[in-house]
């Protein structure tokens, strides 16, 4: 038996749940570090590494970065995000070791994914990497929610640059959320 992926929804508050239902499609291989989100649509994203990519070599172990989407919770597709990179290489902390800066959201029909990998560097062992995956349908954006099926597509997201026009941002965004809260400046 190997470490798997597994799902299950709770329609009542969690009193009662559904019968779990294995994400990751190859029970032989193993899969961990799961994140969950469900897009506005109800469309719900898993993401996950998995070894499917891992050969005989003892002197590597490749993984991949997947994320599994569905629109009822039974049935699951899955995109290749990132990989294979080589988890041999991962930091050892008790056992290799990627990161816990990982997480999943959304943003319209897309899922956007912030993750850990290795980089092939033993100087710089890890890199955090994100992206987006969008739906597309015939190569195009997906024109409404429950267009089934889809291909999902990791699109890289744009440089960015922390700087004065994005601190005024910032600045601008607590401004407003405290005036909301009927406030001029932060709590003491």
């Amino acid at each position: 038996m190997r470490d798997a992926i597994a799902y299950s929804r709770s329609a009542d508050g969690g009193l009662t749940w559904s019968a779990p239902v294995r994400v990751n499609p190859n029970p032989a291989v193993a899969a961990f570090t799961p994140m969950v989100h469900a897009l506005a649509d109800g469309t719900v994203g898993v993401t996950y590494f998995d070894l499917r990519d891992n050969t005989a070599d003892p002197a590597t172990l490749p993984a991949g970065y997947w994320l599994a989407r569905s629109a009822d919770g039974a049935t699951w597709t899955e995109s290749r995000l990132a990989g294979p990179f080589d988890l041999a290489t991962a930091p050892n902390a008790g056992g290799l070791f990627l990161g816990d800066y990982m997480g999943l959201a959304g943003s319209g029909s897309a899922f956007l994914s912030l993750f850990v990998r290795t980089t092939g560097d033993l100087a710089n062992r890890n890199d955090v990497h994100f992206v987006r995956a969008a739906a597309t349908v015939q190569g195009k954006d997906l024109p409404a929610a429950g267009a089934w099926p889809v291909r999902w597509v990791a699109k890289t997201a744009a440089p960015f640059e922390v700087g004065t026009a994005w601190g005024a941002r910032v600045d601008a965004a607590i401004a407003r959320a405290l005036a909301a809260r009927g406030r001029t400046s932060p709590p003491r």
